[in-house]
């Protein structure tokens, strides 16, 4: 994996140095694939390598982390990787430097009309079953990128987590951060312009976020919640969840899951206070098979 991932680094270098030469480009979509020991650094080296993009009006980044048995950490990889990815990758930045790193090294925003962002991060391979290692507790760093973005308009965050685990495992109730941005940013990080959120995950520990949303995208007047297969069986949602999103007060249109459906799938549709009609269709049908009778 790590020679593959000598390869992605080497494209991200060359798009970045690329990107200079494209002025005017109003749509970026970065996709890239890596070991999770260079989760964190190489995201901080796209951030610090981008220079300012004063065109670009919608962002895409699709990141894949892939966990292989024993997961290293990045001072373990670091002295296998080659020169050049060594130096664009840098030193490691510990968790607890990531805010002190950020204004010392990102002071401009990168993205100063983006309008669209979208951040697609899946987790694949195996779970350390090591509950004690220290990359199970660190701090998050994804919310950095709406920091580089202040314009912002309309956010879709995606994270999903295919690693085989055992569901009694206590690490089936950790992720290596906090629920990816909603989780992990600092309580100062607001987003004054965000008026359209969308999540889909499949961590339940988003239904402990709400009131960090709240507080982040306090404008908010579109939000939608996709919870993958299962979420809502595994840990009972209910509504009282939900309160948390009472600060929302420009808030019109909101897709939230309907608690305790087992398929996860079971959508509870409200716009201006008004249910969706096409909720509980099933029992139209049914009423239509009475009628049929008679």
């Amino acid at each position: 994996m790590l020679a593959k991932s000598e390869i992605a680094i080497s494209w991200l270098r060359t798009e970045l140095q690329a990107l200079p030469i494209f002025p005017n480009v109003k749509y970026l979509t970065i996709e890239y694939e890596i070991p999770s020991a260079l989760e964190r650094i190489t995201f901080f080296a796209i951030l610090k390598g981008l220079p300012p993009l004063q065109s670009v009006k919608y962002l895409k980044l699709d990141i894949m982390i892939h966990y292989k048995l024993p997961n290293k950490r990045y001072q373990q990889v670091y002295p296998e990787l080659s020169k050049n990815t060594k130096q664009f990758l840098g030193g490691e930045i510990h968790s607890d430097m990531v805010e002190a790193y950020t204004m010392e090294h990102l002071p401009n925003p990168t993205f100063p009309i983006l309008r669209e962002l979208s951040l697609w991060v899946s987790r694949v391979g195996i779970a350390e079953l090591d509950s004690g290692e220290p990359h199970l507790t660190e701090k998050g760093f994804y919310h950095l990128i709406l920091m580089a973005a202040p314009e912002t308009e309309s956010f879709y965050l995606k994270t999903i987590d295919l690693r085989s685990r055992s569901n009694t495992h206590p690490i089936f109730e950790q992720f290596d951060q906090e629920a990816v941005v909603t989780g992990s940013a600092p309580p100062d990080i607001i987003c004054p312009k965000m008026n359209l959120l969308t999540i889909e995950t499949d961590d339940h520990r988003l239904a402990c976020a709400f009131e960090n949303v709240a507080k982040m995208f306090p404008n908010l007047t579109e939000f939608e919640i996709m919870l993958s297969d299962g979420t809502l069986h595994t840990n009972q949602w209910g509504f009282e969840l939900y309160r948390g999103l009472m600060g929302l007060k420009q808030l019109e249109n909101i897709v939230l899951p309907w608690p305790r459906d087992v398929s996860g799938f079971g959508w509870s549709e409200y716009r201006d206070g008004y249910r969706d009609p096409g909720f509980g269709s099933d029992d139209d049908d049914y009423d239509d098979e009475e009628e049929d009778d008679d």
